[in-house]
């Protein structure tokens, strides 16, 4: 039988508890909070024009997303994509997203009442 050295029972210990030093390896992933869509226009002036034109940018319209979040009650919060627009899945980018989560996302609002499978 080998000698049981220290390097030896700290193995053991880490291999004991994977939780322990798995949570200490990656860091916490930022907490995504909403910036408002006047934030969103700054960059994105022709799709803040452009969805106007269409019922979900009619606030009076119940239920629309700019009667909720704006652009964030699709996109989700949107403080991440801010930070560095580049990173991805730091906003919900629909055109490159699997379509099963576009539709999920589509879903979250047109699975009940008038707007069941749009």
């Amino acid at each position: 039988m080998k000698p049981f050295s220290f390097l030896s029972a700290l193995v053991m210990l880490l291999a004991m508890s994977p939780g322990a030093h798995a949570a200490q390896a990656s860091p916490a992933p930022q907490q995504r909070t909403y910036i408002g869509q006047e934030t969103c226009v700054g960059c994105h002036d022709t799709e803040g024009t452009s969805i106007h034109q269409t019922a979900h940018g009619k606030k009076q319209i119940p239920g629309s997303p700019e009667a909720d979040k704006g652009c964030e009650s699709c996109h989700g919060p949107g403080s991440a994509h801010l930070d560095d627009p580049s990173v991805p899945g730091s906003i919900n980018r629909f055109a490159q997203m699997k379509p099963r989560d576009v539709s999920d996302t589509c879903l979250t609002c047109h699975s009940r009442g008038n707007h069941t499978q749009w």
